[in-house]
């Protein structure tokens, strides 16, 4: 009786893991975050994701750091000699995003423009964050594009992430 149990729990997981593997549960919410390569011109990067609240929502880098810890600091102050410390100019990193509702077969287009960043928002105690934009978006599912518009030599090996961020208003 035992290993009828065990046999049937095993085909259980393996199931839902191959229907969240195929998309079954749906596009992810945010917080969302995608590994990105910002070194090279050209890279693009596509997510979709699944807007459950109206709010405004943060779309931002994440340039990870080690931890002071690790290095008394010198992995995070190198990467702030290249993005700029809380709130001054850095290097400026200009990218591309557009941001798509989508609708049945109908794109709405909500946000397609190039953005010149620079400085940096907020840290964390492994990263430092870069704000790209913040929109208000509505319910419903969006199609997000990130495309690098110039060669970065410092960022070559760097770990970034785009991150989307619901900023809670309500």
């Amino acid at each position: 009786m035992k290993n009828y149990i065990a046999i049937a729990l095993v085909i259980i997981l393996s199931m839902c893991a191959l229907y969240a593997m195929s998309g079954f549960f749906g596009y992810p919410t945010p917080p969302h975050k995608i590994k990105i390569d910002l070194s090279k011109s050209g890279n693009v990067y596509e997510t979709m994701i699944k807007i459950r609240e109206e709010d405004l929502y943060h779309f931002q880098f994440r340039f990870i750091t080690k931890r002071y810890k690790e290095d008394k600091g010198i992995d995070r102050d190198k990467v702030m000699k290249f993005t700029g410390a809380l709130h001054t100019d850095g290097t400026m990193i200009p990218v591309k995003l557009s941001i798509y509702k989508l609708s049945g077969n109908k794109k709405e287009r909500i946000i397609d423009g190039i953005y010149n960043t620079s400085g940096i928002n907020a840290a964390m105690a492994y990263a430092l964050i870069r704000r790209i934009e913040v929109d208000r978006l509505d319910k419903g599912i969006y199609q997000i594009r990130l495309e690098t518009l110039e060669d970065f030599e410092f960022l070559v090996g760097r770990e970034a992430y785009l991150s989307i961020r619901q900023w809670k208003t309500k």
